[in-house]
């Protein structure tokens, strides 16, 4: 279709720069990074009228102006609403929808945008239950990875215990990275590793936390990350909240086996095929990381089914038909 998409993010994270590579596939996009929250009206107003429809990931400052001039404009929108967009979990400090200015701006944009898009089940109860958001405004569409045929290694020293996240003060309870290293003192002999940016100084605090059999990566590139899932036989993700899970769903796909709380979407991903943590306390933690290893030795198949699992239900090009689908529907009206 010879149509012009504004593609609006305020950080080109993997799951965001999926959606715009898939948006290019088939429609003029103009990426537009929005790197502050200093509203830019002018700005704003040219790129939307410019453009055919406006499609946005997570509803903050940065989409806000691109989805108020695209309604003033009669043009669609779809905003991607993620978790922290219709959260509201104030024992972590967590969520716009805990109150003040992040709740009603939020709210603004859901009530402008044509459609909201959401990556979950979970994802769109949060928006139904917090948020107030009419079902009828909601798409479900969930994340997708990327598969290659060649990431199901044979190796058979798949010994380490993985977690992905970044390291900062929130994802210390959030990712449940705390509990994770508390859980790696418990298995001295066990290569645990935490993969992920130190974003501030909660790197500090969990490194403070690690007994010694625990390696922390701070940045790393792609096939680092791809080169670590294969050497983990388990993949750890103890969060208290999870819109998806997209390091669950790349962990799977290359036959790693999840160790997940059942919080947020998190079983809507690992399904069957994970181990889940009954109580958040690190001996629980310790308990179902060796569940998995023992059932992966008893079971060889249990890795390709993890990977069959991702294959089925969250590939990239599920997510890339639905999102044509989606917006052609709202291009044609």
């Amino acid at each position: 279709m010879n149509k012009k998409i504004l593609f609006v993010h305020n950080a080109l994270t993997s799951f965001v720069a999926r959606d715009l590579e898939i948006l290019q596939g088939r429609y003029h996009v103009e990426e537009y990074y929005v790197k502050s929250d200093w509203l830019n009206p002018w700005r704003d107003f040219r790129k939307v009228y410019r453009s055919d429809l406006v499609f946005c990931w997570f509803a903050s400052a940065h989409s806000l102006l691109p989805v108020l001039f695209a309604w003033l404009l009669r043009k669609p929108s779809v905003v991607v609403i993620g978790g922290y967009d219709v959260a509201n979990l104030p024992e972590i400090n967590y969520g716009h929808q805990r109150g003040g200015p992040q709740k009603w701006l939020a709210r603004l944009i859901f009530r402008l945008a044509t459609v909201l898009s959401v990556i979950s089940e979970f994802n769109y109860n949060d928006a139904i239950k917090n948020a107030k958001i009419p079902p009828r405004k909601l798409k479900l569409i969930y994340c997708g990875v990327p598969i290659n045929p060649d990431n199901l290694t044979t190796n058979l020293s798949r010994g380490s215990i993985l977690t992905v996240g970044n390291v900062n003060e929130s994802n210390l309870e959030r990712k449940g990275l705390s509990l994770f290293v508390e859980a790696a003192r418990l298995l001295p002999e066990v290569p645990f590793v935490v993969a992920g940016k130190w974003a501030d100084a909660g790197a500090d605090r969990l490194k403070a936390l690690a007994s010694p059999n625990v390696t922390f990566t701070g940045r790393i590139s792609d096939e680092e990350l791809s080169r670590l899932y294969d050497q983990a036989g388990v993949y750890v993700q103890v969060s208290r909240h999870e819109a998806f899970g997209v390091a669950v769903a790349e962990a799977m796909l290359h036959g790693c086996i999840p160790v997940l709380t059942r919080a947020g979407a998190l079983p809507e991903v690992g399904g069957e095929c994970a181990f889940y943590v009954g109580e958040r306390t690190p001996e629980a933690v310790m308990r179902s990381i060796l569940q998995a290893q023992d059932a992966a030795r008893a079971n060889p198949h249990l890795p390709q089914a993890a990977r069959q699992r991702i294959i089925r239900n969250f590939s990239l090009e599920r997510r890339s038909l639905e999102l044509y689908k989606l917006l052609e529907g709202l291009l044609l009206k």
